[in-house]
């Protein structure tokens, strides 16, 4: 099982990677408040790097600043503005009586606080939308990939049961060390059964073996197993109560 493939969106021209769904989730939440505040009065800063400078929690692939930029790329041409300050005053009505106010006692104009034009409020909004309906899907595809993948785990899970516990000891490792120890019979789905130990050994691992070959060299090799030792040795690294213990 290779696990949940990851996705990847071009949001505003950026490769944004997403591994788990919750990923996807928080993205759709920005774009959806982005959505709402592109509409809303911004400040134009003249000040360091920042233009315009959209805050919304856990943007963590940067899309509000995407999205300016965004705006700059696809209207620099039709407003003959190169610089990306100068742009975006001229996609945007400027609340002058604040801008005055704001730089009175400043030695130039470093903040314009300014509000886009309904026309590139619109494109923005669509443009978001086209993301939001993008994400929904990946979102779905990934879901699905999840439902696949624990159905296969629960068949392969159910490929074999145990069916009799003939000694059991749990590790332990309060003061002493005291190795775990289960031998046990298990039954397949085909009705093939076959007795196993399983060991978890301090400062060497988990390992199992078939109790006919117990005290003999062909406790840790598997030419002269069957293919049924095989196939449950394999199961039990996966399922077995000692697996994923490595003490």
């Amino acid at each position: 099982m290779g696990g949940i493939t990851m996705k990847e969106l071009k949001i505003f021209g950026r490769v944004c990677r997403y591994d788990y769904n919750f990923d996807i989730e928080s993205d759709i939440r920005v774009m959806e408040e982005l959505m709402l505040k592109i509409s809303e009065p911004q400040i134009l800063s003249y000040c360091g790097l920042d233009t315009v400078s959209i805050y919304i929690s856990c943007d963590d692939h940067f899309i509000c600043n995407e999205c300016i930029h965004w705006i700059f790329d696809t209207n620099k041409e039709r407003v003959q503005e190169e610089t990306i300050r100068e742009c975006l005053l001229k996609c945007a009505v400027e609340d002058e009586e604040w801008t005055k106010r704001r730089n009175a006692e400043l030695t130039d104009v470093f903040y314009r606080r300014i509000t886009f034009l309904p026309e590139i409020q619109n494109s923005v909004k669509e443009k978001l939308q086209e993301y939001i309906d993008d994400l929904h899907a990946l979102l779905k595809e990934m879901n699905e990939e999840k439902q696949r993948e624990k159905e296969e785990l629960e068949k392969q899970k159910s490929e074999w049961k145990r069916i009799n516990v003939f000694y059991k000891a749990l590790p332990s490792y309060d003061g002493d060390y005291k190795d775990g120890c289960i031998d046990a019979e298990y039954i397949s789905q085909n009705g093939e059964t076959v007795r196993m130990v399983e060991r978890d050994v301090f400062d060497f691992g988990v390992f199992c073996y078939p109790k006919r070959f117990e005290r003999t060299d062909d406790m840790f090799s598997r030419d002269n197993w069957t293919e049924s030792e095989i196939r449950l040795a394999k199961w039990l690294a996966k399922f077995g109560e000692f697996h994923g213990i490595r003490m």
